[in-house]
């Protein structure tokens, strides 16, 4: 169960592969002006320059040689500025990236434990559950919208509305917290796996029939707690504009936070994520939650726990980043300029692509999170070690690019990585449906292949939407496009419930394992 299909990674290859393009074009950049300077110092005399009133002999320093003494450089070769990142005048933004990278990762890591093993919700349930999760991401022009054009304080309005989504999402996580978590539908850790039709009226007695009908509670608060930090971070992103702008001067690039600030506030949302995989593997691996700790948390208190991190950035945000006040923008000239984008012949081809991408993505057996509990038996520790390693081989892809100066044939790799990729996830879930291997290692390791072709597949968008952008629409195209993408995803979904709806493919089908049930859910 990779959690590459989570809008949350999707956002981190999408921001890693932004950062590392713009690290190329800047690198490329360098090496052209020296290649300039160094044409111009062999075309002039050496004593060209001459300054008034000095020594015979001596020249002046060309001023293309000067440039060292330009704040935030300190040579010759143009290097980015360093940021400190504890810097008051933006600090609170590296507090809401670690704050993002806990409750993105923590939420759907609570699927599987949760809802599938002690709840026995079924597997349609959780799969709707993800994708309800997702589509506060899907609706980020949305929230930009409202940002720009809901009347908010002039000086305040990006601080106020981040303010808002993390209350709103500290608020939902806490409430969880305050409602009795029920008791697990396998009471006795024997029965696990056992049809009901197979067990006798006193091991009845230690079934909850009435578990699955307690998760839409929790999902919905899960999915308000989504919305909160979304638009959260929208407006930080906006922030993050803001700060490379005004106190950066790299207003001039197109993308010029993912120059200065945003590698920074990625990284440690990428250290935050990781952090989480591991504490989830350790903190929710008792066996009421499919793992084989004698101690675990509840799931109550770790939503407590996640949202009292939430309250961190919506205490601290008014006073530890700095805003240019901002006007009010029209909301009809704001529509007008999103219909103008969609006119771009270049961005709707990038649009359907990245739509029909989406959708194929979100195709899925429905019958996921049962198989890998039933009969895999995925434990929870060791789903996330994977996803732990998944994500570091998102980075090291991401990293070889970058070392290839993005001269990939990116057509071969994504093609031969897709292809090897389904292979190896068709051989692992035929494999385990059938009986001829079943471990969770087989289950999970597999599909880990996919995480290259994921990863270039949006180096390769990020290079195709630099090309046909223009560069004061690069942020509204680029959040067009994210959007796009993860709207596919929940209509895949939709697609694959409605197929699974003729199949016998519920949890108490599975449990039986006979050969008509391996076979619909083949």
């Amino acid at each position: 169960m990779s959690r590459l299909g989570d809008p949350s990674v999707k956002d981190i290859m999408l921001r890693l592969s932004r950062s590392s393009l713009s690290q190329h074009e800047r690198e490329i950049g360098s090496e052209d002006e020296r290649q300039e300077e160094r044409k111009e110092s062999t075309a002039a005399p050496c004593n060209a320059f001459v300054g008034m009133g000095s020594p015979p002999g001596i020249s002046l320093q060309p001023p293309d040689q000067l440039t060292h003494l330009e704040i935030g450089d300190s040579s010759t070769e143009s290097k980015a500025p360093i940021l400190n990142t504890w810097d008051r005048r933006w600090c609170g933004l590296v507090l809401h990236s670690v704050a993002v990278g806990i409750v993105s990762t923590v939420l759907p890591l609570c699927v599987y434990p949760f809802l599938t093993s002690n709840l026995n919700m079924e597997g349609t349930q959780t799969l709707s559950a993800r994708a309800l999760l997702g589509l506060p991401w899907a609706l980020k022009p949305v929230f930009a919208l409202f940002i720009h054009c809901f009347p908010l304080p002039r000086g305040f309005r990006l601080r106020a509305v981040m303010t808002f989504g993390w209350s709103v999402t500290a608020s939902a996580l806490i409430a969880v917290f305050f409602r009795d978590q029920p008791t697990p539908y396998f009471q006795d850790r024997k029965m696990v796996g056992t049809p009901l039709a197979d067990l006798s009226r006193q091991q009845m007695s230690s079934i909850n029939l009435d578990a699955p009908a307690h998760g839409a509670f929790y999902v919905m608060l899960m999915c308000v707690a989504s919305v909160g930090y979304v638009l959260a971070d929208v407006a930080a992103d906006e922030l993050i504009r803001d700060v490379a702008t005004h106190h950066f001067g790299v207003s001039a690039s197109p993308h010029a936070e993912d120059e200065v600030v945003q590698p920074v506030m990625t990284k440690y949302r990428v250290i935050a994520i990781l952090c989480c995989f591991l504490f989830m593997g350790v903190g929710m691996s008792g066996w009421d939650y499919g793992g084989d700790f004698d101690f675990s948390l509840e799931y109550t208190q770790v939503m407590l726990i996640v949202g009292l991190i939430s309250l961190v950035p919506a205490t601290f945000l008014g006073f530890t980043v700095s805003e240019t006040a901002r006007d009010r923008q029209s909301l009809r000239q704001s529509l007008r300029e999103i219909w103008s984008l969609v006119h771009n012949c270049g961005l709707n081809h990038v649009l359907l692509c990245r739509f029909v991408g989406g959708v194929c993505a979100g195709v899925s057996a429905t019958a996921v999170n049962p198989i890998a509990f039933y009969y895999a038996g995925v434990q929870p520790l060791n789903d996330t070690v994977v996803s732990f390693v998944a994500i570091a081989v998102v980075l090291w892809a991401l990293n070889w690019v970058g070392q290839k100066d993005w001269n990939v044939d990116y057509r071969a790799v994504i093609v031969v990585g897709t292809i090897t990729a389904l292979v190896l996830d068709c051989g692992a879930t035929l494999f385990t449906i059938w009986g001829v291997v079943r471990s969770q290692w087989f289950w999970i390791g597999l599909p880990v292949m996919e995480a290259i072709p994921s990863a270039l597949d949006y180096t390769i968008s990020t290079v195709v939407l630099t090309e046909i952008a223009d560069a004061s629409a690069y942020s509204a195209m680029s959040a067009l496009v994210t959007s796009v993408s993860f709207v596919g995803g929940p209509l895949g979904l939709a697609l694959s419930k409605y197929v699974d709806t003729q199949f016998d493919v519920t949890n108490q089908d599975i449990m039986t394992d006979t050969t008509h049930v391996r076979i619909h859910l083949w």
